[in-house]
Protein backbone atom coordinates (compact mmCIF):
# COMPACT_ATOMS: atom_id res chain seq x y z
CA UNK A 1 0.00 0.00 0.00
CA UNK A 2 1.34 3.44 -0.94
CA UNK A 3 2.27 5.66 2.01
CA UNK A 4 0.19 8.78 2.61
CA UNK A 5 1.86 12.17 2.64
CA UNK A 6 2.30 13.28 6.24
CA UNK A 7 1.58 9.84 7.75
CA UNK A 8 4.19 7.30 8.76
CA UNK A 9 4.18 3.84 7.21
CA UNK A 10 5.24 0.71 9.01
CA UNK A 11 9.00 1.04 9.50
CA UNK A 12 11.26 -1.28 7.59
CA UNK A 13 14.85 -2.21 8.52
CA UNK A 14 17.30 0.54 7.65
CA UNK A 15 21.09 0.59 7.56
CA UNK A 16 22.17 4.07 8.54
CA UNK A 17 24.93 5.61 6.45
CA UNK A 18 27.25 8.52 7.15
CA UNK A 19 25.07 10.58 4.84
CA UNK A 20 22.03 9.75 6.97
CA UNK A 21 23.90 10.91 10.08
CA UNK A 22 24.93 14.08 8.25
CA UNK A 23 21.29 14.75 7.35
CA UNK A 24 20.16 14.20 10.94
CA UNK A 25 22.99 16.38 12.26
CA UNK A 26 22.34 19.29 9.92
CA UNK A 27 18.59 19.09 10.45
CA UNK A 28 19.07 19.20 14.20
CA UNK A 29 21.43 22.16 14.01
CA UNK A 30 19.23 24.36 11.79
CA UNK A 31 15.88 23.17 13.25
CA UNK A 32 13.98 23.00 9.93
CA UNK A 33 15.11 22.03 6.43
CA UNK A 34 13.15 21.67 3.22
CA UNK A 35 13.43 18.56 1.09
CA UNK A 36 14.87 20.76 -1.66
CA UNK A 37 17.66 21.95 0.64
CA UNK A 38 18.49 18.39 1.70
CA UNK A 39 18.56 17.33 -1.94
CA UNK A 40 20.88 20.20 -2.86
CA UNK A 41 23.38 19.36 -0.13
CA UNK A 42 23.34 15.55 -0.14
CA UNK A 43 21.71 14.02 -3.24
CA UNK A 44 21.93 14.12 -7.03
CA UNK A 45 18.16 14.62 -7.35
CA UNK A 46 15.12 15.69 -5.32
CA UNK A 47 13.41 12.32 -5.95
CA UNK A 48 16.27 10.39 -4.35
CA UNK A 49 16.26 12.79 -1.42
CA UNK A 50 12.52 12.31 -0.92
CA UNK A 51 12.83 8.53 -0.88
CA UNK A 52 15.59 8.57 1.74
CA UNK A 53 13.83 11.19 3.87
CA UNK A 54 10.74 8.97 3.75
CA UNK A 55 12.70 6.03 5.16
CA UNK A 56 14.15 8.15 7.94
CA UNK A 57 10.67 9.50 8.64
CA UNK A 58 9.02 6.06 8.70
CA UNK A 59 11.71 4.94 11.14
CA UNK A 60 10.79 7.92 13.36
CA UNK A 61 14.18 9.63 13.06
CA UNK A 62 12.73 12.71 11.37
CA UNK A 63 9.47 14.62 11.58
CA UNK A 64 7.75 16.17 8.57
CA UNK A 65 5.63 19.30 8.49
CA UNK A 66 3.40 19.89 5.49
CA UNK A 67 3.93 23.51 4.46
CA UNK A 68 1.26 23.56 1.76
CA UNK A 69 0.45 22.02 -1.60
CA UNK A 70 2.86 24.30 -3.48
CA UNK A 71 5.69 24.25 -0.92
CA UNK A 72 8.34 21.70 -0.18
CA UNK A 73 7.86 19.68 3.01
CA UNK A 74 9.71 20.85 6.11
CA UNK A 75 11.89 18.29 7.86
CA UNK A 76 12.90 18.45 11.52
CA UNK A 77 14.69 16.16 13.94
CA UNK A 78 12.58 13.86 16.11
CA UNK A 79 13.27 12.78 19.69
CA UNK A 80 14.40 9.38 18.38
CA UNK A 81 16.72 11.10 15.92
CA UNK A 82 18.25 13.19 18.68
CA UNK A 83 18.73 10.13 20.89
CA UNK A 84 20.49 8.39 18.01
CA UNK A 85 22.85 11.34 17.58
CA UNK A 86 23.63 11.29 21.30
CA UNK A 87 25.04 7.81 20.71
CA UNK A 88 26.60 8.27 17.29
CA UNK A 89 27.65 11.93 17.41
CA UNK A 90 27.57 13.21 20.97
CA UNK A 91 29.66 16.28 20.08
CA UNK A 92 26.88 17.37 17.70
CA UNK A 93 23.96 16.28 19.87
CA UNK A 94 25.03 18.54 22.75
CA UNK A 95 24.47 21.56 20.47
CA UNK A 96 20.98 20.51 19.41
CA UNK A 97 17.62 21.44 20.88
CA UNK A 98 14.43 20.02 19.39
CA UNK A 99 12.54 22.62 17.35
CA UNK A 100 9.33 24.34 18.31
CA UNK A 101 6.42 24.63 15.89
CA UNK A 102 7.17 26.95 12.98
CA UNK A 103 4.76 29.64 11.81
CA UNK A 104 3.88 29.27 8.15
CA UNK A 105 4.30 33.03 7.69
CA UNK A 106 7.97 32.80 8.70
CA UNK A 107 8.94 29.82 6.51
CA UNK A 108 10.36 31.83 3.61
CA UNK A 109 12.58 33.89 5.87
CA UNK A 110 13.68 30.91 7.98
CA UNK A 111 14.65 28.79 4.98
CA UNK A 112 16.51 31.72 3.40
CA UNK A 113 18.57 32.03 6.58
CA UNK A 114 19.45 28.36 6.27
CA UNK A 115 20.27 28.76 2.56
CA UNK A 116 22.69 31.53 3.51
CA UNK A 117 24.30 29.41 6.21
CA UNK A 118 24.76 26.51 3.78
CA UNK A 119 26.25 28.83 1.17
CA UNK A 120 28.72 30.30 3.67
CA UNK A 121 29.85 26.81 4.72
CA UNK A 122 30.26 25.65 1.11
CA UNK A 123 31.98 28.87 0.08
CA UNK A 124 34.48 28.54 2.94
CA UNK A 125 35.27 24.93 2.00
CA UNK A 126 35.79 25.89 -1.63
CA UNK A 127 38.19 28.70 -0.71
CA UNK A 128 40.07 26.84 2.05
CA UNK A 129 38.72 29.17 4.71
CA UNK A 130 37.84 27.99 8.19
CA UNK A 131 34.26 28.72 9.23
CA UNK A 132 34.58 28.96 12.99
CA UNK A 133 30.96 29.69 13.88
CA UNK A 134 27.56 30.61 12.51
CA UNK A 135 24.78 32.02 14.68
CA UNK A 136 21.21 32.97 13.89
CA UNK A 137 19.59 36.09 15.32
CA UNK A 138 20.39 36.46 19.00
CA UNK A 139 23.08 33.78 18.87
CA UNK A 140 26.40 33.54 20.66
CA UNK A 141 28.47 35.32 17.99
CA UNK A 142 26.24 38.39 18.14
CA UNK A 143 26.25 38.44 21.93
CA UNK A 144 30.04 38.15 22.17
CA UNK A 145 30.51 40.94 19.64
CA UNK A 146 28.19 43.16 21.66
CA UNK A 147 25.95 43.94 18.71
CA UNK A 148 23.13 44.75 21.09
CA UNK A 149 25.08 47.88 22.01
CA UNK A 150 24.47 49.04 18.44
CA UNK A 151 20.83 47.86 18.69
CA UNK A 152 21.62 45.29 16.02
CA UNK A 153 20.21 41.79 15.67
CA UNK A 154 21.21 40.47 12.23
CA UNK A 155 19.41 37.44 10.83
CA UNK A 156 22.76 35.67 10.85
CA UNK A 157 26.35 36.29 11.85
CA UNK A 158 29.43 34.23 11.03
CA UNK A 159 33.05 34.09 12.07
CA UNK A 160 35.74 33.10 9.55
CA UNK A 161 39.45 32.58 10.04
CA UNK A 162 41.52 33.91 7.14
CA UNK A 163 45.23 34.41 6.57
CA UNK A 164 44.75 38.01 7.68
CA UNK A 165 42.95 37.05 10.86
CA UNK A 166 39.41 36.43 12.08
CA UNK A 167 36.61 38.43 10.48
CA UNK A 168 32.96 38.77 11.41
CA UNK A 169 30.19 39.24 8.89
CA UNK A 170 26.50 39.97 9.45
CA UNK A 171 23.73 38.71 7.17
CA UNK A 172 20.30 40.23 6.57
CA UNK A 173 17.56 38.39 4.69
CA UNK A 174 15.34 40.74 2.72
CA UNK A 175 11.91 39.42 1.72
CA UNK A 176 10.88 42.75 0.18
CA UNK A 177 8.39 43.66 2.90
CA UNK A 178 10.23 46.55 4.59
CA UNK A 179 9.91 50.11 3.34
CA UNK A 180 12.69 52.55 2.57
CA UNK A 181 12.56 54.30 5.95
CA UNK A 182 12.81 51.02 7.84
CA UNK A 183 15.75 49.92 5.70
CA UNK A 184 17.48 53.25 6.21
CA UNK A 185 17.14 52.98 10.00
CA UNK A 186 18.48 49.43 9.86
CA UNK A 187 21.56 50.41 7.84
CA UNK A 188 22.09 53.42 10.10
CA UNK A 189 22.62 51.02 13.02
CA UNK A 190 25.45 49.30 11.13
CA UNK A 191 27.48 52.49 10.66
CA UNK A 192 29.08 52.46 14.14
CA UNK A 193 29.66 48.69 14.05
CA UNK A 194 31.74 49.14 10.91
CA UNK A 195 33.52 52.26 12.17
CA UNK A 196 34.52 50.39 15.35
CA UNK A 197 35.60 47.41 13.22
CA UNK A 198 33.30 45.12 15.15
CA UNK A 199 31.97 43.86 11.82
CA UNK A 200 33.84 43.50 8.55
CA UNK A 201 30.94 43.18 6.11
CA UNK A 202 27.18 42.95 5.71
CA UNK A 203 25.72 40.44 3.28
CA UNK A 204 22.19 41.29 2.15
CA UNK A 205 20.30 38.38 0.60
CA UNK A 206 17.32 39.29 -1.59
CA UNK A 207 14.76 36.49 -1.67
CA UNK A 208 12.93 38.10 -4.59
CA UNK A 209 15.18 39.25 -7.44
CA UNK A 210 14.37 42.62 -8.94
CA UNK A 211 16.29 45.68 -10.11
CA UNK A 212 14.11 48.07 -8.14
CA UNK A 213 14.91 46.44 -4.79
CA UNK A 214 18.60 46.18 -5.65
CA UNK A 215 18.65 49.86 -6.62
CA UNK A 216 16.98 50.79 -3.32
CA UNK A 217 19.69 49.07 -1.27
CA UNK A 218 22.41 50.51 -3.50
CA UNK A 219 21.13 54.05 -3.01
CA UNK A 220 20.78 53.61 0.76
CA UNK A 221 24.31 52.17 1.00
CA UNK A 222 25.62 55.25 -0.82
CA UNK A 223 23.75 57.57 1.53
CA UNK A 224 25.29 55.90 4.57
CA UNK A 225 28.73 55.49 2.99
CA UNK A 226 28.58 51.72 3.48
CA UNK A 227 29.27 50.56 -0.08
CA UNK A 228 32.69 49.13 0.82
CA UNK A 229 31.09 46.93 3.50
CA UNK A 230 28.00 45.60 1.70
CA UNK A 231 27.65 42.64 -0.64
CA UNK A 232 24.24 42.42 -2.30
CA UNK A 233 23.18 38.92 -3.42
CA UNK A 234 20.08 37.11 -4.59
CA UNK A 235 18.81 33.87 -3.12
CA UNK A 236 18.98 32.24 -6.55
CA UNK A 237 22.71 32.94 -6.74
CA UNK A 238 23.64 31.51 -3.34
CA UNK A 239 21.54 28.40 -4.00
CA UNK A 240 23.46 27.42 -7.11
CA UNK A 241 25.77 24.43 -6.93
CA UNK A 242 28.68 24.27 -7.60
CA UNK A 243 29.05 27.29 -5.33
CA UNK A 244 29.34 30.64 -7.05
CA UNK A 245 32.10 33.05 -5.93
CA UNK A 246 30.97 35.67 -3.46
CA UNK A 247 29.85 38.82 -5.27
CA UNK A 248 31.85 42.02 -5.17
CA UNK A 249 31.16 44.70 -2.59
CA UNK A 250 29.07 47.58 -3.90
CA UNK A 251 32.11 49.85 -3.97
CA UNK A 252 33.96 47.30 -6.12
CA UNK A 253 30.94 47.09 -8.41
CA UNK A 254 30.92 50.87 -8.77
CA UNK A 255 34.65 50.91 -9.50
CA UNK A 256 34.30 48.29 -12.27
CA UNK A 257 31.33 50.14 -13.75
CA UNK A 258 33.25 53.44 -13.65
CA UNK A 259 36.27 51.90 -15.38
CA UNK A 260 34.09 50.32 -18.07
CA UNK A 261 32.40 53.66 -18.64
CA UNK A 262 35.78 55.36 -19.02
CA UNK A 263 36.93 52.69 -21.47
CA UNK A 264 33.80 53.16 -23.57
CA UNK A 265 34.40 56.93 -23.56
CA UNK A 266 38.03 56.49 -24.53
CA UNK A 267 39.35 58.11 -21.36
CA UNK A 268 41.40 55.12 -20.14
CA UNK A 269 44.51 53.86 -21.90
Amino acid sequence: MRSTRGQRSKPCPIILTQRDLNILSLTGLVKHLSTVQIAREFFPSVDRARRRIRKLYDNQLLNITLAGSTRSNLVSLSTSGLNLLKTKRPEVAERIRLPKAIRLSSIEHRLACTDTRLYVAAWCRQNNLKLLRWANAGGDVERELGLDEYHLEPDGCFEVETRKGIIHTACEIDCGSEGRRVLLRKLDKYVNAFEDRTLKELWIILTTPGKQRQNTFTQLAKEKNLTRHIRLMTLDTINQRPVKPVVKTLSEVFKVSHNLENVSNGTVN
